[in-house]
């Protein structure tokens, strides 16, 4: 698999039938291992392409991108790309902070649901992901 570091990557992005993975430069580390763990979830999940066609394509490919049914398949991808990613770090023996990284995953999927409903995010620059919801 090849890693590639950019700055002008506007998202983290899994790319399985090219083998690649694109990530942002210059995150704290914390929040970079988090998100590779997610990415490499993603790349797990498509490992078995015949699980991944049954569970999400066949899904994708039945309904209209803009379609609600799509877009919450997509966001069950992503939930599951990250409990995949998680689960990888425990079977490694990795160190995981479970709060920080739910905290982050909380904030990425976020994006997801406000995408699926067609809202727009406000930053909020006075939150820093530690109040508790």
């Amino acid at each position: 698999m090849d890693y590639v570091s950019r700055t002008d990557a506007k998202a983290e992005t899994a790319i399985f039938h090219q083998n690649k993975m694109a990530l942002k430069y210059g995150r704290r580390d914390e929040l970079t291992f988090y998100i590779l763990l997610h990415e490499i979830g993603h790349m797990m999940l498509c490992q078995n392409s015949r699980m991944y066609e049954e569970r999400y394509n066949a899904v994708f490919e039945a309904f209209n991108s803009a379609s609600i049914t799509h877009k919450v398949k997509r966001v069950e991808e992503e939930l599951d790309a990250w409990k995949t990613g998680f689960k990888l770090s425990k079977r490694l023996k990795l160190y995981v902070n479970r709060r920080r990284f739910e905290q982050i995953k909380s904030r990425c999927v976020t994006t997801y649901l406000m995408w699926a409903v067609d809202r727009k995010i406000k930053k909020d620059k006075q939150n820093d992901g530690s109040n508790r919801t």
